[in-house]
């Protein structure tokens, strides 16, 4: 099961800015622990879209996705699935969202916020997805494209539109600040 690093990011952010471990900064209060939503997965997968603005491909296998409300309120959405590097380019060519091509393997920052699977000497390259949603400013999304080496149709060939791939993304709604 995918963990979520955004809400313990968020949270050390929060105690960070405030110079005195565990405490709010003054005049503001600590936020709140993320709370798990229950809603069932059909729910969380127009949840993600819904928020997002992104469309899961039509060849996604296995979509996994999770949510929470950060300070009681924002939604919080996880996301993994395997695709094809074509269904990837989809996904990630959405209105708003900049690519950005990584060689080797995520960083260990991509693997805590993504909860990546893979092991870095399993991995071909990375490809990087992020960027507002087109209408609200206050809605962050990013998705980490990871292309496993075995999953390469012509391997030491150029790649194309049928090497595997799996996709990691996560949608939140920024606090009004």
């Amino acid at each position: 099961m995918p963990r979520f690093r955004i809400p313990a990011l968020v949270a050390a952010m929060g105690v960070l800015a405030s110079c005195s471990p565990g405490d709010a900064p003054v005049g503001e209060e600590s936020p709140e622990p993320a709370e798990t939503m229950t809603d069932p997965p059909e729910e969380f997968r127009e949840g993600f879209e819904t928020q997002s603005g992104l469309t899961l491909p039509s060849d996604a296998e296995n979509p996994e996705i999770e949510g929470t409300r950060l300070e009681g309120e924002r939604p919080y959405y996880e996301l993994r699935f395997a695709t094809t590097r074509g269904g990837a380019e989809v996904f990630c060519t959405a209105d708003n969202l900049g690519t950005y091509r990584g060689g080797g393997g995520p960083t260990d920052e991509e693997y805590e916020l993504f909860s990546v699977r893979e092991d870095v000497e399993d991995i071909e390259m990375i490809v990087e997805c992020t960027g507002a949603h087109p209408s609200d400013g206050r809605v962050d999304r990013e998705a980490l494209v990871v292309l496993p080496e075995e999953g390469l149709a012509d391997p030491g060939g150029e790649p194309d539109a049928e090497d595997a791939a799996v996709v990691y993304a996560y949608t939140v709604e920024l606090p009004n600040r």
